[in-house]
């Protein structure tokens, strides 16, 4: 299935949130904390599956359904752009982990990008994520 590309009309760039913003932070960071495990995984692993509907979901009710983060983050690919075969050997499944891989490093840093930005342009309370920014 094509994911539908929203065009700049169709983003809401007004900064607001519709969670608690201490909740945003601390659920934001337990996501990218969750990477660290999910870069033992595969793209076809459950546990991948239901970290990215989850994220996805805690986007959508913190920032809402046109929300520039929830459009970033879901713009994130896992996979590689064209799917090709080697008259070399079959090296697709390393070419699809490596574009994995390459996807969860995209996630992890919009994800940073999402706790900056809500501790930066929002009130309220601040709650350091602890070691997430030194994760490689």
């Amino acid at each position: 299935m094509a994911k539908h590309v929203q065009t700049e009309d169709e983003i809401d760039y007004e900064p607001a949130l519709r969670m608690p913003r201490q909740d945003v932070i601390l659920k934001v960071c337990d996501k990218i904390k969750a990477i660290a495990d999910l870069m033992h995984k595969t793209r076809k692993s459950m546990e991948f599956s239901m970290w990215l509907r989850e994220t996805e979901t805690l986007l959508l009710h913190a920032f809402g359904p046109k929300s520039r983060q929830l459009h970033d983050f879901k713009a994130i690919s896992y996979y590689p752009p064209i799917i090709s075969f080697s008259p070399y050997g079959d090296n697709r499944d390393t070419d699809y982990q490596s574009f994995y891989l390459s996807g969860l490093q995209t996630a992890r840093e919009c994800l940073l990008a999402i706790v900056t930005e809500v501790k930066d342009f929002y009130r309220g309370f601040v709650h350091e994520c602890g070691s997430v920014h030194a994760m490689k």
